[in-house]
């Protein structure tokens, strides 16, 4: 069975078993901790799952953490209120000189928020790049975590006596009906956390008397969705990416209490029934990135002939020895591998990629969209990156070697990439031009007016 598949019998076996009903006052157990238990289906089922659990940094964690509650307290004193809370992306990019969240900073940027607003920044892993755009409106939420984390592993078994009945259920339900083992301490360790993290940020938001929250993905925004929600905030997703089709993210029951009000797309994209949300609650905005980027010069130059290759975790090994045979066959062209930015190449990877002088690894601190205008020719397989490429006019190739299945948003796309099964047919996408492809752009221009509109923004 492929992962549509799986995912679309896993989310029958949610419902048809009852895995949203036990719950804790209005959240539903299994709503906060589902991903969890996806991914472990998805390992049990033979499927690769890209888990971005990422590794913590202890030494930035404690740093971050104490002055995350010298800005917390700092924030508190003020008494100031913030009517827009930004709920930053974990993963910032380098443009220019700074580093900003792609999705957030950008409107922060085109918008006249009036500084009525303030960013609540996670980092990733204790980790918080700078120098920062817009630093002196951001507040890092790292004692909140740790706290959350440390509460819930010194009181879980109190937690768990009191609402002893809906975990037993669930747990029981998880074992029986889909047969993921999941030990029942750390089922209640995972909400425990996620709730009482929660928690704190409906303190803070109360406290700040926010009007709304804004952020990307699903996966992050469930915990101040489920606090703003709990105070009448609104609430708007951020596009973070395309997707294809079933998703651990979006696929299955859509518990309102982490959902977003409405969706901000960032195109007119198809299928756009895939993103856990019904369509008439999703507004194209466009993408505010694309209108700040003008006039930032690419400062690394590549050859005509050099690929930049787009990776996946799920794909790395499959997607290397494809990218071997290339180089062995094209000495002339220079491939440079972009990784996920949260994927750690393993020590047998990095040996394969040094073993070949044509083969390197791209600097995936700099902003995919910067990058992309130094190349003429992308490769890979279902990144969002490679519909990324077309927007900006480059050939655009899918790799169907090694086992590698590509897919498309739409069955039309086929004409806007090179399919690349062979040696012979990268040659022909080397000497091709961009215009014997169609062109496809996912990103619509941002619109100003619409978007401050939608979210209830004076302008």
């Amino acid at each position: 069975m492929d992962e549509n598949s799986v995912l679309i019998e896993l989310c029958r076996k949610e419902e048809a078993n009852g895995l949203y009903e036990p719950a804790i006052e209005d959240i539903s157990i299994y709503s906060l901790i589902r991903h969890r238990v996806r991914y472990k289906y998805l390992e049990k089922m033979g499927l690769p799952a890209m888990n971005l659990q990422s590794k913590a940094d202890w030494l930035s964690v404690i740093k971050h953490a104490v002055l995350s509650l010298f800005q917390l307290c700092r924030l508190w004193i003020a008494r100031k209120t913030y009517s827009t809370v930004f709920y930053a992306f974990p993963r910032v990019d380098k443009i220019g000189e700074v580093y900003l969240d792609k999705f957030t900073d950008p409107l922060i940027d085109l918008c006249d928020f009036k500084q009525d607003y303030i960013i609540l920044d996670h980092g990733r892993g204790g980790v918080h790049p700078k120098p920062r755009a817009h630093s002196g409106k951001i507040v890092y939420t790292d004692i909140q975590e740790v706290y959350s984390v440390l509460y819930a592993a010194c009181l879980y078994k109190r937690f768990y006596n009191k609402h002893k009945e809906a975990f037993d259920r669930l747990h029981a339900s998880i074992t029986e009906s889909i047969g993921v083992s999941y030990e029942k301490n750390e089922l209640v360790k995972h909400f425990l956390s996620a709730y009482t993290y929660s928690n704190s940020l409906k303190g803070l938001f109360r406290h700040l008397s926010s009007k709304r929250v804004l952020g990307p993905a699903r996966a992050l925004m469930y915990t101040p969705f489920y606090a703003a929600h709990q105070l009448g905030m609104r609430t708007f997703e951020l596009q973070h990416g395309v997707t294809y089709g079933e998703s651990v993210l979006y696929s299955g029951f859509r518990d309102p209490m982490i959902m977003p009000e409405v969706f901000l797309s960032f195109g007119d994209n198809h299928p756009s029934d895939v993103y856990g949300i019904e369509e008439s609650r999703m507004v194209n905005v466009g993408w505010a990135l694309d209108s700040y980027l003008k006039g930032i010069p690419q400062k690394e130059a590549f050859q005509p002939q050099d690929v930049l290759v787009i990776s996946d975790p799920e794909i790395t090994d499959r997607l290397l020895a494809a990218v071997i045979k290339l180089a062995e066959s094209a000495p002339e062209s220079t491939f440079y591998i972009r990784t996920h930015p949260h994927e750690v190449l393993n020590e047998g990877q990095l040996a394969q990629i040094d073993a070949k002088d044509n083969i390197r690894i791209q600097d995936k601190s700099i902003n995919i969209s910067v990058v992309l205008q130094g190349f003429r020719q992308v490769i890979g397989a279902d990144s969002t990156v490679l519909y990324e490429a077309l927007a900006v006019h480059k050939k655009v190739g899918k790799l169907f070697m090694e086992g590698l299945e590509p897919h498309y948003l739409e069955e039309a796309d086929r004409e806007c990439f090179w399919e690349i099964h062979d040696q012979t047919e990268f040659e022909e996408f080397i000497r091709g031009d961009v215009t014997d492809k169609k062109s496809k752009c996912i990103y619509s221009q941002f619109d100003k007016d619409l978007f401050c509109r939608t979210i209830g923004l004076d302008t």
